[in-house]
């Protein structure tokens, strides 16, 4: 199969090339700055994603059944995707995000009520779009991913991708990903609570709170299967770990992987260092709204079991973080 990969040389991208690699013909659209060693036999695509028409003639020269998109961050980028992309691939597999639901503007703090959970591929729809816009305007432009436009919203890019008349989508919800590599560093503050075998103090909330988290490995291993089967085309998948742990338990389990000795304590008092609060750096934060997810259709529909299993996975992430520092 011909897969056209955009967005290939990042944490997450350059190790689908690797695994898209092993078996398949791979063109990667970049811009020609990275250092990333490419496996051999990758064709290379230079050119800019916000100025896709300027590659279009190399892109119909390799001539892709798929692309992969894991960038796209807006309508309009969608739209431009697939205007360039007719007439030649058959499906675009599209890697959106766990942000598009309700529940994740009532964890935020923007709405109010509480939404029903695991959430499943059809769970509501978050009604505020554009959340990440205003918050733009008060970043430093150099802390943020080039990638994103300015419009960023997932839920218009899903919208666009699975309604073309010409090519079929897929669309993945990611979650949060851990793991060797990962520019946030999460749980890197796990580590350092546990340093020298202290207690971790939790508030209540925090202890009992969900989220979708997914290994790298495992996360990736979804991302092919979504990609490669055609009987994907048209659907929309949940990907991440397959339990669901409370944030205690998250605690527990990377302090298994060091071998820490200390214990949780459970406190009521509401402002911590070790509450969602804090960790989100988001003062609004609904901790009553847990986001875990239910990953039953990938499961079942495309075969995804984990590659990496979840002591692994902590104890790999735990000494990836001591090195990093």
């Amino acid at each position: 199969m011909k897969i056209l990969l955009i967005g290939g040389t990042g944490f997450l991208g350059s190790r689908l090339v690797q695994r898209l690699a092993s078996d398949h013909q791979i063109a990667l659209l970049h811009q020609g700055k990275t250092t990333v060693a490419f496996p051999p036999g990758i064709r290379e695509i230079h050119g800019n994603r916000r100025e896709l028409e300027k590659a279009k003639s190399e892109i119909h020269s390799f001539a892709p059944e798929i692309v992969l998109d894991i960038i796209l961050s807006s309508r309009a980028q969608a739209v431009d995707l697939l205007k360039v992309c007719k007439g030649i691939a058959k499906r675009v597999v599209a890697i959106s995000s766990c942000d598009v639901y309700q529940a994740y503007d009532v964890f935020l703090g923007g709405s109010s009520g509480i939404e029903p959970t695991p959430l499943t591929e059809t769970s509501n729809l978050r009604k505020n779009l554009f959340l990440l816009k205003n918050s733009l305007k008060s970043m430093d432009p150099s802390v943020m991913p080039l990638w994103i436009d300015q419009d960023y919203e997932k839920i218009e890019v899903e919208q666009t991708i699975m309604h073309d008349a010409n090519i079929q989508g897929t669309v993945l919800r990611l979650p949060m990903i851990y793991g060797p590599g990962d520019v946030q560093k999460r749980f890197s503050n796990i580590i350092e609570w546990q340093k020298d075998d202290r207690d971790v103090i939790l508030d209540a909330q925090t202890a009992n709170w969900m989220g979708p988290w997914g290994y790298v490995d495992n996360v990736i291993e979804a991302i092919y299967l979504g990609v490669t089967q055609e009987k994907a085309a048209g659907k929309i998948y949940h990907v991440a770990d397959s339990s669901a742990l409370s944030y205690s338990e998250i605690v527990q389990k990377i302090g298994a992987a060091l071998g820490w000795k200390g214990k949780i304590q459970i406190s009521q008092k509401e402002y911590l260092p070790t509450n969602l609060k804090s960790i989100f750096n988001v003062s609004t934060i609904n901790a009553k709204q847990n986001l875990a997810i239910d990953i039953t259709k990938i499961s079942k529909e495309l075969g995804y079991q984990r590659v990496v299993q979840e002591s692994q996975a902590f104890y790999q992430t735990y000494h990836w973080l001591s090195r990093a520092g």
